[in-house]
């Protein structure tokens, strides 16, 4: 066994170890209801939205009809669509006689399911993979909603043949970030993954919907000590120096310490984290995630702050 290999699987036993941590059950009453069926949409309701809107509904593309008003500053009616498509994702899961054909690539194998309304989603089900943690899937998208980033696409907590799982909104028509020349990550991504501490972005999950990055698979986040994702990042360092094949988006993945300019912008972004409270945060996250988690991004946004207003001392 070579010293890499025997390195990998050190670290992967104690990553494997965190995430039992991690993932150990919450009190959280999940409901999936029995019956499959569509929810209507009738002409009234879809009277209320634009005519694009309605016929994204009408396609069943639920979470870009609401990046699509969020964008254009048409708050009106949008909780509805969010709470329509948390319903839809919260139904018993169609098809699942096909999940095995359907998997994706991914060490945690996830699969995607047929839901109602047109609607598919990403399920992953809790394992004992380092990077599996149904947590930080759901808990990434919570942070996204909390601060408005509208780049993680709706992720809730499901349970499947007994086991706990998230399942995430399957965005369509999509390329991966990696397929495209040139690609660099954008301030507010880079925001994200700072405070969610994410030590596995890469260019297979952040996927393209024309010119919106999409957010997708943070098993490896909001995690105190994170070994295997360490291991990874380090492993494209030593990839790049000796002429390997390595992933450039993870890198080039930065810290607000050694590139600041890369996390300037954002104005209205960056209003929203400078007013939260950890108390509102522990009210919103939790039980989802623990108070220490909680702390811990909280502490992640002051640390953002600081290191910015040092560089602009500096820049004086």
């Amino acid at each position: 066994m070579s010293i890499k290999i025997f390195i990998f699987y050190i670290l992967s036993v104690i990553a494997m170890k965190e995430s039992l941590l991690i993932s150990s059950p919450f009190v959280l009453e999940i409901e999936r209801k029995n019956e499959v069926k569509n929810i209507c949409l009738d002409d009234v309701f879809l009277s209320k939205y634009p005519l694009i809107v309605q016929e994204m509904l009408q396609k069943g593309l639920f979470q870009e009809a609401i990046w699509y008003l969020e964008e254009n500053l048409l708050s009106q009616n949008i909780e509805i669509l969010k709470k329509m498509l948390e319903d839809i994702m919260k139904t018993k899961i169609i098809k699942t006689e096909n999940l095995n054909k359907k998997r994706l690539q991914g060490a945690t194998k996830p699969r995607v399911v047929d839901l109602p309304n047109n609607v598919k989603g990403v399920l992953k089900v809790n394992s004992l993979h380092p990077s599996s943690n149904y947590k930080s899937e759901v808990g990434a998208y919570k942070i996204d909603q909390l601060f408005r980033f509208s780049i993680v696409p709706m992720t809730v907590v499901t349970k499947f043949n007994n086991q706990l799982a998230s399942i995430q909104y399957f965005v369509k028509d999509t390329k991966a970030a990696s397929t495209k020349n040139g690609y660099q990550k954008s301030i507010k991504l880079n925001i994200f993954d700072f405070i969610i501490r994410n030590k596995d972005r890469n260019g297979e999950n952040i996927i393209l919907l024309d010119q919106r990055e999409v957010a997708i698979d943070h098993g490896l986040s909001l995690r105190n000590r994170n070994y295997l994702g360490t291991f990874l990042n380090l492993s494209d360092s030593l990839k790049e120096k000796i002429f390997l094949r390595y992933d450039s988006v993870r890198f080039l993945s930065s810290s607000p310490k050694k590139n600041p300019e890369q996390f300037k912008g954002e104005k209205n972004l960056m209003e929203r984290l400078k007013k939260i409270t950890k108390e509102k945060m522990i009210i919103y996250l939790c039980p989802l995630l623990s108070e220490k988690k909680v702390s811990m991004i909280y502490n992640r946004i002051q640390k953002l702050f600081r290191y910015i207003e040092e560089t602009n001392k500096t820049d004086i």
